[in-house]
């Protein structure tokens, strides 16, 4: 979408690549390529000890107690199960541990029970953490045997109180093939753990590929949907408002450093409300939404915001149209409340092509 300008800036990548067997070990690579691997084993009780004597043995006094060993403990200390990420980074750990190994319930496990998300197709919209769960393992695929081959790349998070939004690249390599999919997603803290509330997937194809997918007829139209608006009306004018043309959601965006947009063509990103503004200023393009909008509020999943919530996330089908071409675009945005405001912090544009 951004070929609609010239001299889009894009920033550099750090890389971090996680491979998962199915014995259980994983593997980490830095951009350096040093690797490191780590295995956590259990242990199994014993029982049964000397069972089948024909006579009893004359009791034996007990051994001394003995300092717990360091290494054994730490082998055997319990750990936090990989659905009950304490941390930002834990969740994106078990993230991708997932992914690795397309694993559904672990996906599902790290969603509110109400999570949306776009998924890598047009007919990709779902409405719950089990139609989330189930579409994205289908995206994935059977994983081999030794699972896929995970490499993050670009990570960016911002926060605001106990939610935070994140944006990545996934290369996943496996079955003789490597795919990489831009996701965005909001996040929120709940009780000490962890949880997605809403995600876009997408596998993002060259602007001229799409435009010879259009021209040809073959670019498929994304499903639509009704207005679900559970939001205050200040938020839902704010996400109407940036998508009526691109100098109002230039407008709409937060100036913070933190804000960031995936544009729908490889290599588009922007991080910076300033520089997204300035890009936005400069699309030579129409937008403009097409048929209904959801938004909703974090009061829908976070009871401390009830009353007075001041995240909430959006979606809608846009078109988006040059001197060239004419396509919808699926967006996913985070809005925050600012001051008396609700500003844009995060978008997704895709084509589900």
């Amino acid at each position: 979408m951004y070929l609609a300008l010239a001299g889009v800036l894009v920033s550099g990548l750090c890389v971090f690549a996680v491979v998962v067997s199915s014995s259980g070990q994983s593997a980490t690579s830095t951009a350096s390529g040093q690797r490191t691997a780590g295995t956590v084993a259990g242990t199994q009780p014993t029982t049964g000890q000397g069972a089948g004597r024909s006579s009893p043995t004359a009791p034996t006094a007990p051994p001394p107690p003995t300092a717990p060993d360091p290494a054994v403990a730490a082998l055997t200390a319990p750990t936090p199960g990989p659905t009950e990420p304490a941390s930002l980074e834990s969740l994106l750990e078990a993230l991708h541990l997932a992914v690795a190994r397309s694993d559904g319930p672990a996906l599902q496990a790290l969603l509110v029970p109400g999570a949306f998300a776009f998924g890598v197709r047009a007919t990709g919209v779902h409405r719950t953490a089990e139609e989330v769960a189930r579409t994205l393992a289908a995206d994935l695929g059977p994983a081999p045997e030794a699972g896929f081959e995970v490499t993050p790349r670009g990570a960016t998070i911002g926060r605001e109180g106990n939610h935070a939004w994140i944006a990545e690249e996934l290369e996943v390599r496996g079955r003789g093939e490597s795919r990489t999919f831009a996701i965005t997603m909001l996040a929120v803290e709940l009780a000490g753990s962890w949880r997605l509330v809403a995600c876009h997937w997408a596998n993002r194809l060259p602007d001229d590929t799409i435009a010879r997918l259009a021209q040809a007829g073959d670019l498929p139209i994304p499903e639509g949907f009704d207005d679900k608006l559970e939001a205050p009306a200040a938020a839902v004018e704010a996400f109407r408002s940036a998508f009526s043309s691109t100098d109002a959601f230039a407008l709409e965006v937060s100036t913070r450093d933190s804000a960031f947009n995936f544009g729908s063509a490889p290599g588009e990103r922007l991080r910076g409300g300033n520089q997204i503004r300035r890009v936005f200023k400069k699309l030579h393009a129409e937008i403009s939404i097409r048929e209904g909008i959801m938004v909703t509020a974090a009061g829908a999943w976070d009871e401390r915001q009830a009353k007075a919530p001041t995240v909430a996330w959006g979606a809608a089908n846009v078109e988006f149209a040059t001197r060239s071409t004419r396509r919808i675009l699926r967006v996913l945005a985070v809005l925050v409340q600012e001051g008396q405001e609700w500003r844009v912090v995060q978008t997704q544009w895709s084509d589900g092509a």
